[in-house]
Parts: structure tokens; sequence; C-alpha cells
């Protein structure tokens, strides 16, 4: 071997070595799940919750008296929460469940597919795009109904719709009727339950490897105490640009602490200062567009960091434990801190970010002011954004 092809080699070795060290995310990226804690849009006074469920026909006393149980099963299964049903109550549901129906139907397509024939005139095998008809079912069910809210003595705190929507296809076999009703009626459970208790979702997050790889197995059990320690082992980094990835994964580790700390002070705090993180990251390397923008590949997605953060922020300020059931919408009015003005965009970019339906809507009810464009065009606009027909309908109401 000449010296000159050694040398060459040999700085093809270093290279390589240098760029699999750095600091970065990585050409497989690592996107673990993490449990977002959203408090509840009312803060109700007392422990006691009373619940009650009506169907208008026959038909949906069976369906009332399954919400029923699911409502005070997620109250009483809310992290940290106080509340219980029991009597007599200090905070009253009531809901009028109005319709619940379920309609299947046979449908077909045409697609095309790629396959093997012989022989051309040369003899050779050639591949011909040939027509085949997929057969499928597809579920469409629908609920709607309505909800209030009261305290102790009978003082309206809240009330809304709990219209939920289901579609989707099948291929080989489609579910019982009782079950796609179940999926509708727990989804509506869980929309009436988040009123007044704090619920949770899962949102995927990306984290960084280099010299954090090692610690991915903690992010992805969402042991993120552990992960916040090991992150915090490393120690600052001197380039700015790979300090930024350190940066990055405190502010997700606290994030994440943040979501299953029961204590409310103790989880603002760690919000804040994950927000700081993630703008030390995207100040020391803005060339990282992951710091500032969502992820989204074939196998998986992952909202911007600093707004999901920000929205979290927003709505845990909002929230006030046994605070005598003052709507959090109306606490933030009375605060009057000079919050912009909330229209579709920051919907859109909300979205964007990874969050859940509950927390943009109880982001919409925190907001001191709204701006939204609720037109024909507006709503085909936020409709293909891909916001839900839920989060429309919310919008609609509150720009009333």
């Amino acid at each position: 071997m000449s010296k000159r092809i050694a040398a060459a080699l040999a700085v093809l070795c270093v290279t390589s070595v240098s760029a699999w060290g750095r600091e970065g995310f990585g050409f497989t990226k690592k996107a673990p799940d993490m449990t977002i804690t959203a408090p509840p849009a009312l803060n109700v006074a007392g422990t006691r919750v009373a619940v009650s469920v009506k169907g208008e026909r026959t038909r949906l006393a069976v369906n009332a008296e399954q919400m029923e149980k699911s409502i005070g099963a997620t109250i009483e299964g809310a992290e940290g929460g106080r509340l219980r049903v029991g009597s007599p109550p200090d905070v009253t549901i009531a809901v009028d469940l109005q319709r619940l129906d379920v309609e299947e139907r046979s449908q077909s397509k045409v697609e095309y597919r790629s396959e093997k024939r012989c022989c051309d005139k040369n003899g050779k095998s050639y591949y011909q795009s040939v027509p085949h008809t997929k057969y499928y079912k597809t579920v469409e069910a629908k609920l709607e109904g309505t909800y209030k809210i009261s305290d102790g003595k009978g003082r309206q705190l809240d009330s809304g719709d709990v219209d939920e929507n289901f579609t989707r296809d099948y291929e080989n076999g489609t579910p019982a009727t009782s079950e796609t009703e179940g999926v509708l009626l727990k989804a509506a459970a869980r929309k009436i339950a988040a009123r007044i208790v704090p619920t949770q979702s899962r949102v995927t997050v990306l984290v960084p490897k280099g010299s954090f790889e090692s610690f991915i197995p903690l992010a992805e059990t969402n042991s993120w105490d552990r992960y916040l320690q090991s992150v915090e082992s490393v120690g600052p980094i001197s380039d700015p640009g790979s300090e930024a990835y350190r940066q990055y994964a405190l502010g997700v580790a606290k994030e994440g602490l943040a979501y299953g700390t029961a204590e409310v002070r103790r989880a603002r705090e760690l919000l804040r200062e994950s927000a700081e993180h993630y703008r030390t990251a995207i100040q020391n390397n803005p060339g990282e567009k992951l710091f500032s923008e969502a992820h989204t590949s074939i196998f998986e997605s992952a909202g911007a960091p600093l707004p999901r953060v920000q929205a979290s922020i927003e709505a845990y300020d909002r929230w006030q434990p046994g605070g005598g059931g003052v709507p959090t919408a109306r606490v933030a009015a009375k605060k009057a801190t000079g919050s912009r003005r909330l229209g579709n965009q920051q919907v859109v970019e909300m979205k964007k970010a990874g969050l859940s339906d509950e927390n943009i809507m109880l982001a919409i009810d925190g907001a001191e002011s709204l701006d939204f464009d609720t037109s024909p065009d507006g709503l085909i606009a936020l409709s293909k954004a891909g916001i839900s027909n839920s989060v429309i309908k919310h919008m609609q109401k509150k720009q009333r």
C-alpha cells in the first residue's frame, strides 16, 4: 500500500470517528413516549362528586350507565386526585346523552400492484401494473350530548358538549357494536372528567445521542429523575453547539419530571426550568431545527418542545387545586397578565407541537382574549391542518 493511500485512509478513518462522536440525534432517531399531565379546566373545591348520566331514549339507558361509571372511575383514578364519588356532593356533574349510533357499510376500491409477467418478445420476464379490487368495511360512530357542572349550592360552573366521532376502515372483520360504543363513551367520559381532575396523555419526544446515548433506556421507561441525574453527570460541554444537546436533554428530563410531580408548585418550577433549557439549546445551536421544530417520519412523530412546554406552563399557572370552584379561564382573565390573543394560527402551532386536544382546549379556556376565524374558509384551513372536530367545535363555542 502506498503512503498516499495509507494517509488518505487515515484521514477518512479520523473523519468518520469524529462525525460519529459528535453530539446529535443520530441517523436513527430515538423517540420515546412521554406521559403528559394536563391540569383540569376548573378549580373546584371540596372532595365529593356526584355523577348523573341520563339518556333520552330507552336504548341509551345501558350506555348512560356505562358512561356514568366511566366518569366516576376516571375521576377517582386521577393522578394525585383528591376528588371521589360520594355524597353529599361538593360538585355535581349532570350529563344528557342524546345520541349514540354505530353504522357499518361495505366499500371497495381499486389498487394497482406490480406483478411479474412472462414473457416479452425476447423471452424475458417483466413487471406490469395490475388492478386489484380491495374490499373493506367502514365503521362510523357518533356520540352527542351535553354536560353541566355545578357546585354544592347548585351554581353552574361549566357546561359544554360531549360530542365524539369515530371512523375507521377494517379489512378483516369489524369490532362488535358494543366495543365501538365503549370507545366513544370512554372518550366522552374522559373529556368531562378532565374539566375537574388532571388527566394524562402520551406524546413522542426526541432524545439526543452522542454523550447521552447510554441514558436513552431511562427516557424510554419514563425514569426522568434518573435520566436527569445522568445528564447532569456529564457536565457542561465547552463547545456551544454540543452543549446545546446537553441543554436540550436537561429540558426533556425536567419536563418529564414535572408531569410526574404531584406538588403543583414544584411542577411549575420544573416546567419553567425546562423552557429555559430549551431556549438555551436553540440559542446555542440555531442550526439544529429539531430544537425548535416538530420532527415527523414514517415511524415516529415528535412535536416542537418549546411550544409544548409553554402551553403546559400556562395550564399549570391556572391550576389552583381546591380553588373554590372558579373556572381557570376566569382566573386567567382576572390576572390580566397581558397574554397574547389566541387565534387559529396558535391553535395550529399547538397541534404541530404534539399537544393533545385536551391541552389545546385548556389553552383556549385560559386565554385572555380570542380571535378565531370560524368562517367556512377558516374551518376548512383548520381541518386541513389536522385540528379535530372537538377542538373546532370548542373554538366556535368560545368565539361566540
